[in-house]
């Protein structure tokens, strides 16, 4: 036994050693392969002094374009080793290239050759920050050697960022220098690197903070919020179990799910929860699986903390909210699990299913099977992730990002410098504070929120879409109509189908006048079917400089209904150019949602500029969106 201990350290001690001398390996071979292609550059500077041939100049071209193409075929296959060691390749036959052209310049040529560069040199730098996330993968989930990462990141991220900025640059000028069709294809690809360059910047907020994350400081534990989004609510949805997290020494040493009841029957003493919670949900008292009743999710978050708290005796350094949402890209980005403790094949189709299943399938209190699925599931997915990071790493980081980007994933800790950070990426999911466009500018805000008050999965079975129309009928005064549109598709109202019981909250600028509210049955007609909800029945509250209003809108099985609101503001409105902007902030855990706002501008206006892109009508701009983040609408129009 104690040789296969002394045998086993020796195999770790070497892996170790070879992860730390691999990177410098490569660079030295990068550097004499550079030193080899320089040289054959000035080689063919002689042949082409001599001979004044072009032919050795285009088949270094070629040979760097075809090496090139591997590359980027490589990055297609999720292959970033082998995309690096073509990339290399591709730099040394453009750089060879680049000697003779750069003494005899070919504008076609010349153009080629630097565009041909400065990509290979991109996917090399982009190799060599994979290479440094997945030995970061190794030391946080397999426990290898921690290296300064923080740095290492800070350093090639900003490398890469800077050689994207150049690529883009030489980009734009190739629509002068090269023929159309290849202009086009190449500038086809500008899109995606502005993606990237967005992804790095938003990354590197965060990686100084890797150190304090992964409990090298010191031990850190953070709580995961589950959140089932088919039970919508304001952060995203039910909170049905908890994940917590452990780190120490930059390793994750523990990770395990439990039910929410579980904690929540361990509270002891009342809390008081909201009206709507008490009144219309039935509770008597307020616990941790609804503790996310704030949208602004800072608040909440800490709500949920101080819950922990007190339900369990531990203190946590953050808290994380994961919607089912969530979970489905992860597991449409590594393929299927298979749970042996279950005999499942988990997918991203029947995850909710599956989910449902070990939820409610012989549920008595105190069962621990969800808890169990859930654990055996996340457990599964990190293993996964580990055995194959080449591979999934890529893929899960779209996941990730895409999670964040759309308010899937939302994050807070007890870290001032991290929540400033995750505050500027629009990742911590506060209801934002806007800001007018300089001077003349009007700064207007709608965030409409819901909450399912059913105790069902109703979202499961919901469609909605939502239409805006914006007045601006005379100076100083905007009139509103938002019209939202259900269909409950449920045909039964057994589990987990039912009533959508809708607590609907429309947050809007502080001073703004609310006006009739009613809700419909749009296939039987408005005026036949038409509810008014009173005065009394709506519930207006102050939040900082918001103000909200809430009311309950309940959609039956099998139907469709629609909720119609007016209301107006007044505004301090410009003599002659107005720069108007809409801020729509998407909760989390919606879903991709058909908007469409007409904006009716004062008569005799004409629009400056519009973003996002609209359409021109006779009745107004007209924005058609799908709502998976927030979407700011600018307007800047003049009128006499």
């Amino acid at each position: 036994a104690e040789e296969v201990v002394v045998k086993e350290e020796k195999e770790k001690e070497k892996e170790k050693r070879k992860q730390k001398e691999t990177p410098e390996l490569e660079r030295e071979e990068e550097k004499k392969r550079f030193k080899k292609g320089y040289l054959w550059g000035w080689l063919v500077v002689l042949f082409f002094v001599l001979t004044g041939s072009w032919w050795l100049v285009l088949g270094e071209l070629f040979l760097g374009s075809y090496h090139l193409s591997r590359s980027w075929q490589s990055i297609e296959n999720h292959h970033w080793q082998e995309a690096r060691k073509s990339s290399l390749r591709a730099k040394r036959e453009f750089a060879t290239s680049l000697v003779v052209l750069e003494k005899h310049p070919q504008k076609v040529f010349l153009c080629w050759a630097r565009l041909g560069f400065q990509g290979a040199k991109v996917i090399s730098q982009g190799g060599e920050l994979f290479a440094v996330v997945n030995r970061l993968g190794k030391a946080v989930l397999a426990g290898g050697e921690w290296e300064d990462f923080p740095k290492e990141i800070q350093t090639k991220g900003e490398a890469l960022a800077e050689d994207i900025a150049l690529l883009r640059a030489e980009m734009k000028g190739a629509s002068a220098c090269l023929p159309k069709g290849l202009a086009k294809k190449i500038t086809s690809k500008e899109k995606l690197l502005a993606e990237q360059q967005e992804v790095l910047e938003k990354g590197l907020k965060i990686a100084p903070f890797l150190d304090w994350l992964t409990g090298r400081e010191q031990p850190r534990r953070f709580l995961v919020l589950l959140q089932n989004n088919m039970e919508l609510r304001p952060t995203g949805g039910f909170i049905g179990s908890l994940a917590v997290l452990q780190f120490t020494d930059g390793q994750l040493i523990d990770f395990k799910v439990n039910d929410v009841y579980q904690a929540d029957g361990q509270l002891k003493g009342h809390v008081e929860p909201p009206a709507p919670i008490k009144n219309i949900l039935g509770e008597g008292g307020w616990y941790l699986r609804d503790s996310n009743w704030s949208p602004d999710f800072p608040v909440s978050a800490q709500r949920a903390a101080w819950f922990y708290r007190k339900e369990t005796g531990q203190e946590i350094d953050g808290v994380f909210a994961l919607n089912l949402e969530a979970v489905k890209k992860v597991l449409a980005s590594i393929g299927e699990i298979y749970l042996p403790e279950f005999n499942e094949k988990i997918t991203a189709e029947n995850l909710f299913a599956k989910a449902e299943f070990y939820s409610e399938a012989n549920f008595f209190p105190g069962s621990q099977q969800k808890a169990s699925f859930l654990t055996v599931l996340g457990k599964q997915i990190l293993a996964t992730v580990q055995n194959e990071q080449e591979r999934i790493w890529p893929l899960l980081g779209k996941a990730v990002w895409e999670g964040l980007e759309e308010k899937e994933i939302l994050l807070w800790a007890k870290n001032d410098a991290f929540n400033r950070a995750v505050r500027e990426n629009n990742w911590q999911g506060e209801i934002k504070t806007v800001t007018a466009l300089g001077k003349g500018g009007v700064a207007d805000f709608l965030f409409p929120v819901e909450a399912n008050l059913g105790v069902n999965k109703a979202n499961y079975f919901l469609k909605r879409s939502v239409n805006l129309r914006i007045n601006f009928s005379s100076p100083g005064v905007i009139n509103y109509l938002l019209q939202i549109n259900y269909e409950n598709t449920a045909q039964t109202s057994k589990w987990p189908g039912g009533d959508y019981k809708n607590y609907l909250r429309l947050f809007v600028p502080l001073g703004t006048e609310l006006g009739r509210v009613i809700v419909y049955d749009p296939l039987v007609g408005k005026q036949t079917s038409r509810q008014l909800i009173s005065r009394g029945e709506i519930n207006q509250e102050r939040y900082q400089d918001k103000m909200s209003f809430g009311f309950l809108v309940t959609v039956p099985i099998n139907s469709r209904r629609t909720v119609e609101i007016n209301y107006s503001r007044r505004v301090s409105w410009p003599e002659k150019t107005v720069r108007y902007l809409l801020f729509w902030q998407k909760q989390s855990g919606m879903g991709a949602t058909p908007l469409t706002v007409l904006m009716e501008l004062p008569q005799g206006a004409a629009p400056l500029q519009v973003t996002p892109a609209a359409t021109i009508t006779e009745k107004g701009l007209v924005f058609s969106e799908i709502i998976k983040k927030d979407i700011p609408f600018a307007v800047e129009f003049s009128y006499q």
